[in-house]
């Protein structure tokens, strides 16, 4: 009885001291996704891989009332939201602005390809404001504002996701096991409506017939939109050096008041808002692990499980598409890309029930065709671009770590875990299906890199031998070009 209680006691300390600490879950494959990049499927801490009978048995605990480890079924509704991201240097930015805000005047530089023609819009401001012949290539960076305000949008964006996932997994022998992955999620994006007007309040009557190319006429809906940082340009900075009739007046009447109604049709870009219901993407694994007892014959170490184990699974695409000229388009999973991962790692659980252990995992993701992608003609151009091309995309591998602190039935029938993680994204290749030297596609490809950090709560309840309960909250806790998304899950476990 004293030991009982001496372990009990041991248990609350280390549960204590495991919020400072680190944990990790086992996912073979990490997302081709900013918002989305480490989905998780179960509450429970994946590394017991559905054999907590065994090892409680192995470390001489009450074993007895635990349920046979042959199968594990969760489902997990969950609501994942993100308000603001982090850019290159991590700083906090609109979720639109990742990679920079919106350069509107940048749509009027670079060649134009082949067998295409400048809007007419456009053409009227490259001669209004540049005070050049429509034909005329604008290649340096004469009218580019180094602070990012004049003829720059910001792009304020409220993400939400919500739906429920599913996790089987089942034994084919004693260290081998299968495991299927899946979910349906309700996935919206849009431009953040409380913002100020961009355009003074006599510059905005009813809105034009779509597709109108009249630089005069203002559209009422880009009022509650974008950031015209444009505005905060003071009277003293205006014109830039060299371009006298760059002036806020008259960026305002030729590009961003009649951005939403007047340009973004004509440059075929989608910038609707986003709400679509998605099946998730299916993924289909095996795993193998082995449990090794140390000092079990020796009374003056203590007595410890040492679990090494390894993961393969793949990823299969049936998530709705979203096209790459949807601006606001997120989609549910890798976007059309079949995907293959590994993962590997070990973990140590001592007679005490406190479990350690690291994981080291690869994502490969296939290449796809993708048309109509909004491609740069010029090194100048940020955020947003005049042409679309069709491409061949290979996305960039992931890398992953994470290391894990976890401790079982430490208060009654509860368990908890904490785990961190980190995830980076390589940069995408992407190659024309037709050649064209206006495009740029290196440049957009260094905009696909990518890096973030999570930290993964989990707390569970055993209601009976076979069931139980679980909450698990997955927070940001740093980023590179990626959104800092938030996600909470309620966990239904049942293992038999």
């Amino acid at each position: 009885m004293p030991i009982q209680r001496d372990r009990r006691l041991l248990k609350k300390v280390l549960c204590a001291f495991s919020l400072c600490a680190y944990s990790n879950l086992v996912q073979a494959m990490t997302m081709y996704s900013r918002q989305d990049p480490y989905p998780v499927y179960s509450t429970l801490d994946p590394q017991t891989f559905i054999d907590r009978r065994y090892r409680e048995q192995l470390l001489q605990n009450d074993y007895a009332q635990l349920s046979c480890d042959r199968a594990h079924i969760a489902i997990t509704p969950f609501g994942q939201n993100a308000n603001e991201g982090k850019n290159l240097c991590g700083q906090r930015v609109e979720l639109g602005d990742l990679n920079g805000r919106w350069f509107m005047p940048g749509l009027l530089y670079g060649p134009v390809p082949e067998g295409r023609t400048l809007p007419t819009i456009l053409g009227t401001a490259k001669t209004a404001l540049f005070g050049v012949p429509t034909d005329t290539v604008i290649n340096d960076c004469q009218g580019f504002d180094s602070k990012q305000l004049m003829g720059f949008f910001s792009v304020p964006l409220n993400y939400r996701k919500r739906g429920v996932r599913f996790q089987i997994e089942a034994m084919l022998s004693c260290d081998v096991g299968i495991r299927l992955e899946g979910g349906l999620a309700d996935i919206w994006q849009s431009v953040c409506p409380s913002y100020i007007c961009p355009c003074p309040p006599e510059a905005v009557p009813t809105p034009p017939v779509i597709g109108q190319q009249d630089p005069d006429v203002h559209c009422a809906a880009v009022c509650a939109t974008y950031i015209n940082e444009t505005n905060k340009v003071a009277a003293a900075d205006s014109p830039l050096p060299g371009l006298p009739d760059m002036t806020k007046e008259n960026v305002n009447k030729y590009l961003m008041c009649p951005f939403q109604c007047n340009i973004a049709p004509v440059i075929c870009i989608d910038i609707d808002d986003y709400h679509k219901l998605s099946a998730e993407d299916i993924r289909l694994g095996l795993f193998w692990r082995h449990d090794y007892v140390i000092n079990d014959t020796r009374s003056k170490w203590p007595e410890f499980l040492f679990i090494p184990f390894a993961i393969v699974q793949g990823s299969f695409p049936t998530s709705k598409r979203v096209c790459a000229d949807q601006v606001f388009a997120v989609s549910a999973g890798n976007n059309g890309h079949y995907a293959v991962g590994a993962a590997c790692g070990m973990s140590g659980e001592f007679a005490t029930s406190v479990e350690f252990g690291w994981e080291f995992g690869y994502t490969h993701f296939f290449a796809k065709d993708v048309n109509n992608m909004p491609m740069p003609t010029s090194c100048f151009q940020q955020g947003i671009y005049p042409f679309c091309a069709n491409t061949t995309v290979q996305p960039g591998a992931n890398w992953n770590f994470g290391a894990k602190m976890s401790t079982y039935h430490f208060l009654e029938r509860l368990s908890f875990f904490f785990e961190y993680m980190l995830i980076i994204h390589e940069k995408d290749s992407i190659k024309l299906r037709q050649c064209d030297a206006a495009f740029l596609p290196k440049q957009l490809e260094e905009t696909t890199v990518f890096k973030t950090q999570v930290a993964n709560v989990g707390f569970n309840y055993d209601i009976s031998p076979n069931i139980g309960l679980g909450f698990l909250w997955q927070a940001p806790l740093q980023q590179q070009v990626s959104y800092r998304s938030t996600t909470i899950m309620f966990g239904f476990n049942a293992t038999f």
